[in-house]
C-alpha cells in the first residue's frame, strides 16, 4: 500500500507498507515498510516510479495529492 504523507518545499513523501494476513487480521511487517521521498518540479507535472508503478504527480499540497497512474505493468488486472 502506498500512502501519501505530505509535502515539504519540493519533495513529496509517500509511505510504502506491505501487509500479511494473520488470523483474519492484517499486520504491517516492519521489514516491508519504507518511507519514500521524491523531488517534484515547482511547475508542471512530475513523473516518478516505484517498483512497477509509474505515476504522474499533477499537483501536491501538504495534505493532498493529485496524480495519474501512467503504468502499472498489468498490476490492476485489466
Amino acid at each position: 500500500m502506498l500512502t501519501y504523507t505530505g509535502k515539504t518545499e519540493s519533495t513529496i513523501k509517500i509511505a510504502y507498507r506491505e501487509f500479511t494476513g494473520v488470523n483474519d487480521r492484517s499486520h504491517a511487517r516492519p521489514a516491508f515498510a519504507l518511507d519514500l521521498e521524491y523531488d517534484i518540479l515547482p511547475t508542471g507535472a512530475t513523473l516518478t516510479t516505484y517498483k512497477d508503478i509509474q505515476i504522474e504527480v499533477i499537483d501536491a499540497t501538504s495534505s493532498q495529492i493529485e496524480f495519474k497512474v501512467v503504468s502499472d505493468n498489468g498490476q490492476s488486472g485489466n
